[in-house]
């Protein structure tokens, strides 16, 4: 669902990049708090919302990279997605592996 908002609505998503994006990562951090405390027989569900979320990351780079080329040059609108990623590893390494950066 959250793909199909972002694809229809992207012209607007650089205005709330940063809550779009935080809410992925605190669901990511969440399940990888979820996968230390449960038992094996949630790992099936705990990993395909994981993969949900890798598709998610995975089409907001590609809109956040297309809005950075449309865009004029004003250096507010244009934060790369590489710059956000590399911020929020930076503040948690366990992000690495939603971003497929190990």
């Amino acid at each position: 669902m959250l793909i199909h908002l972002m694809k229809h609505c992207w012209p607007r998503i650089d205005e709330h990049k940063h809550i779009l994006l935080r809410g992925v990562c605190l669901c990511w951090l969440r399940i990888a708090q979820d996968e230390k405390e449960s038992s094996r027989s949630k790992e099936g569900e705990l990993e395909r919302v994981k993969e949900g979320l890798r598709e998610v990351v995975m089409v907001f780079q590609a809109i956040v990279e297309h809005i950075g080329k449309t865009v004029e040059e004003d250096t507010n609108k244009k934060e790369s997605f590489n710059v956000l990623v590399e911020m929020l590893i930076e503040k948690n390494q366990g992000l690495s592996t939603l971003f497929m950066i190990h």
